[in-house]
């Protein structure tokens, strides 16, 4: 289990659920959002960005790359990331992660509200937008 506390992203082994046992922690300043694909997990770090982090060992998480562009919710499929930019103006930033070394932008979309989550399904990207309702983005992705 991955948690992101606000200060950190940290791993447990959940083997025994009355039990959980820590294994690794990373320290971050504004970890508050995860997505996690594969041997990949990728956190909303606010004003600090997006980090990615090897999770292959959960014993031993290894920082990777990161996008330097404020980050708050997050979804992923496959090597993309969609990132919500909170500040004005609202926008979702599309991200290549092929290299986990270094994210790349592949395009940023004008939103109509803050995202306070992201979650894809099928080709189908929805976002729950604060005060606006949702939106559903088709991708091709």
């Amino acid at each position: 289990m991955y948690v992101a506390s606000g200060s950190a992203f940290t791993s447990y082994d959940l083997s025994d659920p009355e039990s959980p046992t820590y294994l690794d922690s990373l320290t971050y300043s504004d970890c508050r959002y995860i997505a996690v694909t594969g041997d990949y997990a990728y956190l909303g770090n606010g004003y600090s960005g997006m980090a990615v982090v090897d999770i292959s060992d959960p014993s031993d998480l290894i920082p990777k790359g990161s996008y330097n562009s404020y980050c708050g919710a997050l979804a992923v499929s496959g090597n993309v990331v969609f990132a919500s930019n909170r500040i004005s103006p609202f926008s979702m930033n599309v991200l290549d992660v092929s290299d986990p070394l270094s994210p790349t932008l592949i395009s940023n979309y004008t939103q109509i509200g803050r995202y306070s989550r992201m979650v894809v399904s099928g080709h189908h990207l929805i976002n729950a937008a604060e005060g606006s309702g949702l939106e559903s983005w088709i991708s091709a992705m």
